[in-house]
């Protein structure tokens, strides 16, 4: 899990079409969509951290985690430094509600914006495929495809060819302007 404790409230616009904002920092009198926008980057991160789904925001004045993400996806800029779309997580959620309004999970010694922390309960979840597996991410590995072929065998017959056709169709019809 990711924690992320954002400095002082700055105008700092960025207009990247993955991540266009007008602020970065936090204050209490952010909305929560700039709250988010704020703390889903650009950080300098390894690769590992798109293994994570979760982050919690905490707020340097109060200590206090202000918002707990859902993280969905990840993309990287030209300089390598890494930011992540998600939803916030209402209360009633088992994360949002382990961590907001508490304390700040991370030792008070660590001074980056960005740590990692673990939270076996959330870190640890099973396997996406329905093979009951921990695991860090939504699958284990190999089992994305075993998801998809038993999806396949159950539904098309077995036929990738058939799958594909019905995609095709499908997925021409949700298609945006």
């Amino acid at each position: 899990m990711l924690r992320i404790r954002p400095g002082a409230r700055l105008y700092e616009p960025d207009d990247h079409p993955f991540l266009t904002r007008e602020l970065r920092g936090y204050d209490p009198t952010m909305s929560p969509l700039e709250v988010l926008n704020a703390a889903r980057g650009w950080w300098v991160l390894a690769e590992a951290a798109e293994n994570e789904k979760f982050a919690v925001v905490v707020s340097r004045n109060t200590g206090l985690v202000v918002m707990a993400v859902a993280i969905e996806r990840w993309e990287q800029d030209e300089q390598g430094r890494r930011a992540f779309a998600g939803r916030i997580l209402p209360s009633g959620n088992p994360v949002h509600d382990r961590y907001v309004d508490q304390p700040d999970p991370t030792p008070n010694a660590v001074r980056s914006a960005v740590t990692y922390f673990s939270d076996d309960e959330f870190d640890n979840l099973p396997c996406r495929c329905g093979c009951g597996e921990p695991t860090r991410t939504q699958w284990r590995p190999g089992h994305d495809q075993r998801a998809l072929h038993t999806l396949i065998r159950t539904d098309f017959d077995g036929s990738v060819a058939a799958f594909l056709d019905w995609y095709q169709a499908h997925h021409s019809e949700t298609q945006t302007v």
